[in-house]
């Protein structure tokens, strides 16, 4: 069974600014989640962006803190999404769009 961010890598696209991901059903993340109605966690849409913040960085990142988070929307299998990034110095605002509408939005700290 892969971890995490083997499937985070398996699937990543880089893009500006960010990457897209489409999840296939046998994403590991979606397994036990909500067997019924399978979604993709929270904390792992907090975890795509670290990956995409080491790849940018061309460095390991590690995640201090969530300063601010907002979940508007799931993501299920078969979705893709755009995730992007700004660096505004001090913390990162990442943005999760699904179809050009905003699903989440949360700025971390990280080190």
């Amino acid at each position: 069974m892969n971890s995490v961010i083997e499937d985070i890598e398996r699937i990543y696209k880089p893009a500006d600014n960010g990457a897209t991901f489409t999840f296939p059903e046998d994403f590991v993340a979606f397994k036990g989640h909500f067997p019924q109605q399978q979604l993709l966690p929270a904390v792992v849409q907090v975890e795509l962006a670290i990956f995409v913040l080491s790849k940018a960085l061309k460095k390991e990142v590690k995640l201090k803190t969530v300063k601010k988070a907002k979940f508007v929307s799931p993501i299920f299998p078969k979705e893709t999404v755009n995730l992007t990034y700004a660096d505004k110095e001090t913390f990162y605002d990442i943005s999760i769009k699904k179809d050009e509408k905003v699903i989440s939005n949360f700025q971390i700290i990280v080190e």
